[in-house]
């Protein structure tokens, strides 16, 4: 019985100390700190411009006007003054010629110009006139040099179609479009009726693409 009695406190000793190790293992266990781990994540920001032109200190933010008074038109005899000198007055009236400043974001914006010629009140006799044709130019500067330049003779009575310009408008902060006149006409001899004549040099740009 005796040793029956030491074999079953051995047996129990052991279940304690196996007890007591597998307490310490849990132990172990729940103390361990959980192995790190990370996370990412991705945010898209999307947008978009779209092609759009604007004036740079315009009348607007989409248009801009200047005026030229080319001064006397008819010479001593009452016919046209020579071209040349109409269209170098031009050029000269407010010291130079006409420029403006455009941006546009599109690649190769596009010009349309509709010379309208110089006119006054009434029906002149035969003989006279009250028409002086010209031709318009619009001369774009692009940011890789010159582009092209579009022009329109008002005596076609029709716009020149808008026109690619060939590049980017130059964005430098300096103004890229120039206007000239030339080529001052009228019935050959017709003698020009008196009064204060007016005409135009209409410019539409859009972005192209």
């Amino acid at each position: 019985m005796l040793a029956n009695g030491n074999i079953c406190e051995r047996d129990s000793e052991v279940k304690k100390l196996v007890l007591m190790a597998l307490g310490a293992g849990s132990m172990i266990a729940i103390a361990a700190p959980a192995a790190a781990q990370t996370v990412s994540g991705d945010v898209t920001i999307t947008g978009t411009v779209t092609p759009k032109c604007t004036v740079i200190n315009g009348t607007g933010p989409t248009t801009f006007a200047a005026s030229r008074d080319i001064g006397e038109l008819a010479k001593a005899d009452g016919t046209l003054e020579t071209s040349s000198v109409l269209a170098g007055r031009f050029g000269l009236a407010g010291g130079s010629a006409p420029t403006f400043r455009v941006v546009c974001t599109s690649a190769n914006p596009l010009i349309a110009v509709d010379a309208v010629e110089l006119t006054t009140a009434g029906t002149p006799p035969s003989g006279y006139t009250s028409r002086i044709d010209f031709i318009g130019y619009v001369a774009p500067r692009l940011s890789s040099g010159a582009g092209t330049t579009v022009s329109n003779d008002s005596s076609t009575n029709a716009a020149t179609p808008a026109t690619a310009i060939g590049g980017r408008f130059a964005a430098d902060g300096s103004d890229n479009i120039t206007v000239t006149a030339d080529t001052f006409k009228t019935a050959p001899g017709a003698l020009l009726a008196s009064g204060a004549y007016t005409g135009h040099i209409l410019i539409n740009i859009t972005p192209g693409t």
